[in-house]
């Protein structure tokens, strides 16, 4: 059911630092793809000038861009003196734009986002919150979850396990529906797949594996690389890429992984890409897309993209990736931090093209019939008509 008259409008707030982050990605997608009888979107970013072009130029409107620092903890006193200014005035720009767009809803794309809660509280208007972080069972973690839930009309998880985790942090169930990310169906031409290939020297016919997202502890980049000695002893023409850049609090973690490439002698197989704007199509021209978690991760949209674009997917079994990735069907799950179990799954599926492309079918008519974009815009928008309407509606799944 719709809400009656004409479209309402929905400041959606988003704080990833750069448009490449998963976050970011699926933010632009629900702008883009809301539907605009029902909703308009009002998008809020914190973004560098350079990206806040980009993003209107992709999403061909207009976008405010609000300095939104990150919680923080930190004993030094300048600094939370700082952090406190900076978040009050960028909730009293929100609350500001909110009123000025005549919004019905503020949506916050992350739990972290406090300054779209504050704003909330200060614009009197409903609050939803989209969960797609698995916080550490701290207590500090634990009171801030229970409280920004707490605040919200709506809470959407993107997976099962993210539930899970609210609910142990003390988060009220009833409130909580999984909505998980979606994906649109995107073919890349085989020869702009080649055309990848050569850029990144793949010699012919030699395999190519790769990693994609944000390089950071969490992605488990360095298991990949201790994984890759023994993969090479038996595909030593193999190829790495390494697609993604680090922020600047994983600066340090990134100069670990090129110094372990160095160490090994694998300078001449690693290709460390930088960020990509073609990162999808770049996922298709893997043979094997890895995904090597070593914490609870929520539902990585990289595995999304390789599912959508046919590429079976080697993945840590944590967090929501096995809601994903189903062993033995759609690519293959190993223990978190194991490089020797990663290694020998990466390895299975090189020996078999006839499974790589079985499992990489079977992982393409996953996303398209469980993970499409319209069918979870439109949940969303069922929650954003209960918000308004004031009426809780039954938990999705």
């Amino acid at each position: 059911m719709s809400t009656e008259g004409a479209a309402k409008s929905i400041l959606i707030v988003e704080m990833s630092r750069n448009l490449h982050e998963g976050p970011a990605r699926s933010a632009i997608q629900l702008i883009r793809d809301l539907d605009p009888k029902r909703y308009s979107a009002v998008p809020v970013f914190s973004l560098e000038p350079a990206e806040h072009v980009a993003l209107e130029k992709i999403i061909g409107a207009p976008v405010r861009n609000i300095r939104m620092p990150r919680p923080k903890l930190s004993r030094h006193f300048s600094q939370m003196t700082e952090f406190a200014s900076l978040t009050s005035s960028a909730v009293s720009a929100l609350a500001a734009e909110a009123a000025a767009s005549g919004a019905s809803i503020i949506h916050a794309n992350s739990i972290i986002n406090l300054h779209a809660a504050l704003a909330s509280g200060k614009a009197r208007l409903p609050f939803i919150v989209t969960v797609r972080e698995m916080l550490p069972a701290r207590t500090a973690d634990a009171l801030y979850t229970r409280w920004i839930c707490g605040r919200a009309s709506a809470v959407i998880a993107v997976s099962r396990a993210v539930r899970e985790n609210l609910i142990r942090a003390g988060a009220d169930e009833a409130k909580i529906s999984i909505v998980r990310n979606g994906i649109d169906i995107v073919e890349t031409p085989p020869e702009k797949k080649e055309s990848l290939r050569r850029e990144f020297g793949v010699e012919p016919g030699a395999p190519t594996i790769g990693i994609v997202g944000s390089i950071n502890s969490l992605k488990g980049h360095l298991v990949l690389v201790k994984a890759l000695d023994e993969i090479l002893r038996k595909y030593p023409l193999l190829k790495l890429l390494i697609v993604g850049d680090a922020q600047d609090d994983s600066a340090e973690y990134l100069e670990q992984v090129r110094g372990d490439v160095r160490a090994a002698g694998f300078e001449d197989r690693v290709v460390f890409t930088g960020r990509r704007e073609d990162a999808r199509d770049i996922i298709a021209a893997f043979d094997v897309c890895v995904q090597p978690s070593t914490r609870d991760d929520s539902l990585p949209r990289t595995v999304l993209e390789a599912m959508a674009a046919g590429i079976p997917v080697v993945a840590s079994r944590i967090g929501g990736i096995p809601e994903m990735v189903h062993h033995e069907n759609t690519g293959l799950l190993v223990t978190p931090g194991d490089a020797r179990e990663l290694a020998s799954a990466v390895t299975r599926l090189l020996d078999s093209p006839a499974t790589r492309r079985s499992m990489g079918e079977l992982a393409r008519q996953r996303a398209a019939t469980e993970f499409s974009a319209s069918a979870q815009i439109a949940k969303i928008m069922d929650i954003y008509d209960s918000a308004v309407t004031g009426n809780r509606k039954p938990k999705l799944t």
